[in-house]
């Protein structure tokens, strides 16, 4: 495999990375599937760490093929280590050996158990050999930093909130309060860890272990209200409460979410959901949002993602009472 469509996809972003370390950015795709190049992999760069997503089955080439692509990422990009993730469409197929909980990295040499990276100038720390993902979305960077904007002052929830990403932003940004909500008590004490290292210790930051929807009959019958309400669902989750389907769940969702709404606030929802077909989900969310008296604004997807070409599997929408 010629490595020369990496050297292009490096070149062409040269102008939009000297903007981002600008702005206080240190991760950034740096070669993105079906936008660089036809072949079966993206690499992603976190400060001086490389992820290489290989999406096995697709196209028939072997992600060994794929050795001088991450050899000559690490030149251009100065960086030290290489870990490998595997996008499989069946999970169950996971092998017992899987290298991404691996130390041992794919190339280079070993990064520590955490790296800090910055993101418009806020802290995060990534995990690179802790599972499928490494803490932090950066298809989502130029949306944390309309919604940073859009926190100030305001009670923010962040619903689905993995790591905390979109929670630290608005906190550093100005938000009055901010209430993390996750099935997962590891991801929220990863929260914890990204507020302290933006020193946030004694911001008031309440996290919820539960699950988003039973949260939110909670706090509607608690009469609980919020300026900005942020949801990122995955496609799909089990909890105790049961089985969650973005897919098939989203309206409840929504409506749910309405109802802890403060009058004039702003709801923000995204999916990276591929069952649907990008046109017609962004038509199926503009009719609920007019059917609501909600005006809707399509969300960003950054340039080192999508080359700013359409068609990229992020549906995000910022949703506004008319």
């Amino acid at each position: 495999m010629k490595n020369i469509q990496l050297e292009k996809a490096f070149s062409r972003r040269q102008e939009g990375l000297l903007k981002l370390r600008e702005s206080g950015t240190n991760c950034y795709r740096l070669f993105s599937k079906g936008y660089d190049g036809e072949v079966p992999v993206s690499f992603d760069v976190f400060g001086d760490v490389i992820i290489l997503n290989y999406y096995e089955g697709e196209y028939s080439a072997s992600v060994e093929e794929f050795r001088p692509w991450a050899k000559l990422a690490l030149e251009l990009t100065q960086s030290q280590s290489v870990y490998l993730k595997s996008a499989l469409k069946d999970r169950s197929q996971e092998r017992a050996n899987n290298p991404m909980y691996d130390l041992k990295p794919w190339m280079g040499v070993a990064s520590q158990e955490s790296v800090e990276v910055s993101e418009n100038g806020v802290k995060y720390l990534i995990r690179p050999y802790d599972g499928y993902q490494v803490g932090l979305f950066m298809d989502q960077r130029e949306n944390r930093r309309t919604l940073a904007r859009a926190a100030k002052g305001k009670r923010v929830l962040n619903l689905f909130a993995y790591t905390g990403a979109f929670s630290v932003a608005c906190a550093m940004a100005g938000a009055e309060a901010v209430t993390s909500v996750d099935v997962s008590k590891k991801v929220l004490k990863w929260a914890d860890a990204n507020f302290a290292l933006n020193g946030l210790e004694k911001f008031p930051h309440q996290r919820r272990p539960d699950d988003a929807v039973s949260f939110l009959k909670r706090a509607a019958r608690r009469s609980e209200r919020y300026g900005l309400i942020i949801i990122d669902p995955p496609s799909f989750s089990r909890s105790d409460s049961g089985v969650f389907s973005v897919e098939k769940d989203w309206k409840t969702l929504l409506k749910s979410a309405v109802a802890v709404l403060e009058p004039g606030g702003t709801l923000f929802f995204s999916s990276n959901f591929r069952g649907w077909e990008q046109e017609d989900a962004v038509d199926i969310m503009y009719q609920w949002a007019e059917s609501m008296s909600f005006d809707a604004e399509d969300g960003s997807v950054p340039f080192d993602f999508n080359l700013g070409e359409p068609g990229y599997p992020l549906l995000s929408v910022f949703l506004r009472k008319s």
